[in-house]
């Protein structure tokens, strides 16, 4: 099983690090390796299949086990003479009395942590607003799956994986999932709403709350009234 090794990790259109950040990984994040290209390899994310290049030094190895969901923002992990910070959605593997390993090392889960087994995941509507409001004011990064930037499908998408909901990557992907609502007047709390340009192309997905808003990463994840 092949994985992020570190923090998080800029996903890239092409093998170069001026080449367009079109999505990111987090820690933990299994990936399989498609090709190489000079110090890239070529990967797709083993939860999303998104595709796009990483740099080889940022990918390890272990053994697949049960994976655990961190639900804190930021877990801050002591480390040498410092400190690591995983965010919110890295995934901890092969935990043995809530340590694993880190860079060739093994580190402890500090007590009081939030971490989630993701085989009991089940969803929540009233959870899944309420996580999603904790992240107000974060601003919008393309490419972005973290509380220091996060894109508006990158947000929907981290929200319902902590709910046991494996979403697509892009909000072009993500209409094509669930069931369609006829109406504005038939949606719920935690439906999706998504948006398309002029030619139809959907650019953009927000969160409904059931009560006529819609929190959504748009400059930054905001909440906004939405009508038909």
């Amino acid at each position: 099983m092949h994985f992020c090794s570190i923090s998080h990790i800029p996903v890239r259109a092409k093998a170069a690090h001026a080449s367009e950040m079109v999505s990111m990984l987090l820690f933990g994040e299994e990936v399989r390796i498609l090709g190489e290209e000079d110090d890239y390899f070529f990967v797709e994310n083993a939860f999303d299949a998104y595709q796009g290049f990483v740099p080889k030094i940022h990918i390890g190895e272990h053994a697949k086990g049960a994976s655990f969901f961190v639900q804190d923002d930021f877990l801050q992990i002591p480390f040498r003479q410092g400190s690591i910070l995983l965010p919110k959605g890295s995934i901890l593997t092969n935990l043995d009395n809530a340590c694993f390993t880190y860079q060739g090392h093994q580190l402890q889960v500090p007590p009081g942590a939030r971490i989630l087994d993701l085989a009991t995941a089940t969803y929540q509507s009233d959870l899944l607003l309420k996580n999603a409001k904790s992240f107000v004011g974060t601003p919008y990064l393309w490419g972005g799956r973290t509380r220091f930037g996060i894109d508006c499908s990158g947000f929907v998408q981290l929200l319902f994986k902590e709910m046991g909901i494996a979403l697509k990557r892009d909000a072009k992907e993500q209409v094509l999932q669930g069931k369609p609502v006829a109406a504005m007047a038939d949606a719920q709390a935690g439906d999706l709403a998504f948006f398309a340009n002029q030619s139809g192309k959907v650019t953009h997905v927000g969160l409904l709350d059931g009560k006529g808003e819609i929190i959504h990463s748009s400059g930054q994840v905001r909440v906004d009234s939405v009508d038909e």
